[in-house]
């Protein structure tokens, strides 16, 4: 077992990790953006059914697989468009700390509920309609518009003022965060259940929508009947006396604002710890699980600095790769898109062995490689030097019988070629192409290409030669 473990763990590296803690990080804000609302339950579903199409196809229940890949895509646009509005709500938000990072456990102080609740019942018994808005873990910005910053202490006169006044803040909600009235006038999403008794109002509506998309408790208080009706997790329930609202605010709030705060930041904690295993199960799973190997004929690239020497020969030329990885992005790649480059540091002619490593080669990413075969090239390098050397013509065939050639002219007669050292030293004399004389009868002038060694040149930069020549008949 330890050295199963060893083998996986000298096999991550930076990359890797980095990978799985990205992943678990967005996990973490997805559980923290939509936590209590609707979506989220919706997501749970999503994923549960991405756990059963990977077991699927990694057991081999190839029918099965496919069946629940649909099922998984059906799904995901159903949530975007059956959660538009939540969604849009979400990704509208003004401050982009509250979609990437920030975490802020908004409440209002267990001080400020006497206020609220008298506040609530008085409003009740004078039929004045009122929606109060008490956060839970999770802002309710991404979900609300409009509104006026008040940020005042709560007070029972400040609340009545509101929304017994005939001014514009009267017909939305007040927003109540850390023992404040942060905002009046706001618009809350309305539900869009149609179970609803019918005289359940816009306001209740609204209290109940916003209830449906997080974990918000929002308070209504009829102006026809009214009655006063909690709205939290997508339910909306009617309170009777003041005891119950009480018990119900302190169940929300918790028994003191500091030590709810402290459990939520160990649930926060514990969460983020679960989306690590989660995302480092899935990566060891599917990752590694569906590892597979391929083999790859990589053409050598070789890189010179001086310009003094040069490459006469690379034995071999063609190196195979055995790669192992994700059988996905192995099925994908072709020898275009691995890069094999041998950097040439001596200066001087001669031979020289290179070792072929894991540093001259450059992968996609998630490939590694098993094997390198052969994993030592041969290079040879010699200086480049210039000679002159006299130009031949390659004549071929037979010529008529009474046909003769009694004079030739190259022009130009002699070429600067430039090359290796050695390899022009073995040389005394450029051949053109063949050039056939059977069908020659008269005299002329062709041009002929020069036939070099592929790491000749020539100075000129001019491969051909014009060949003149004088034809006679035979006695």
């Amino acid at each position: 077992m330890n050295k199963l473990l060893n083998i996986i763990f000298s096999t991550i590296t930076v990359k890797d990790v980095l990978d799985i803690l990205i992943n678990s990080y967005i996990l973490f804000r997805i559980y923290v953006l939509f936590y209590g609302t609707a979506i989220f339950r919706a997501l749970i579903g999503l994923v549960l059914l991405f756990v059963c199409q990977r077991f699927s196809s990694y057991t081999g229940l190839v029918m099965t697989s496919y069946i629940m890949q649909g099922i998984i895509t059906v799904a995901l646009f159903v949530i975007i468009i059956g959660f538009r509005h939540e969604l849009r709500g979400i990704l509208q938000t003004k401050r982009i700390g509250d979609i990437f990072w920030r975490i802020k456990i908004k409440r209002i102080k267990k001080s400020n509920l006497h206020d609220v609740i008298e506040t609530v019942f008085s409003l009740s018994e004078k039929k004045v309609g009122a929606l109060i808005v008490i956060p839970g873990k999770n802002s309710v910005n991404p979900f609300v518009s409009g509104g006026t910053k008040i940020d005042s202490l709560i007070s029972q006169e400040l609340i009545e003022s509101i929304f017994m006044s005939k001014g514009p803040l009267h017909d939305g909600a007040i927003i109540l965060e850390d023992g404040k009235i942060k905002k009046a006038g706001v618009v809350l999403p309305l539900s869009e259940k149609e179970d609803l008794p019918a005289y359940y109002g816009t306001r209740h509506r609204a209290a109940l929508g916003l209830s449906e998309v997080c974990d918000a408790l929002v308070i209504s208080v009829s102006e026809e009947r009214g009655t006063v009706s909690i709205a939290i997790g997508g339910e909306i329930f009617q309170i009777y006396d003041n005891k119950d609202l009480d018990l119900i605010l302190n169940s929300h709030l918790g028994d003191t604002a500091k030590s709810k705060s402290n459990k939520d930041y160990i649930s926060y904690s514990f969460v983020a710890i679960i989306c690590l295993l989660i995302v480092s199960g899935v990566w060891f799973t599917f990752t590694r699980g569906q590892t597979s190997f391929a083999s790859l004929d990589v053409p050598v690239e070789i890189m010179k600095k001086s310009s003094n020497v040069d490459i006469v020969s690379t034995s071999p030329n063609i190196i195979k790769l055995t790669l192992t990885g994700p059988r996905v992005i192995l099925r994908s790649i072709s020898e275009n898109d691995i890069d094999l480059f041998v950097k040439v540091k001596d200066q001087e002619p001669g031979t020289y062995l290179y070792d072929i490593t894991e540093k001259n080669i450059s992968l996609p990413p998630g490939i590694k490689i098993v094997k390198i075969d052969p994993s030592r090239i041969k290079i040879k390098l010699d200086k480049i030097t210039t000679k002159l050397l006299p130009v031949q013509v390659d004549w071929v065939g037979k010529l008529p019988k009474d046909i003769l050639i009694t004079d030739v002219t190259v022009m130009p007669a002699k070429v600067h070629v430039i090359g290796p050292k050695t390899l022009l030293n073995s040389i005394s004399t450029i051949y053109t192409e063949k050039v056939r004389v059977d069908n020659i009868n008269k005299s002329g002038e062709i041009s002929v290409e020069l036939k070099l060694d592929p790491v000749l040149r020539l100075k000129e930069h001019v491969d051909t030669v014009k060949v003149k020549f004088i034809v006679k008949k035979r006695d």
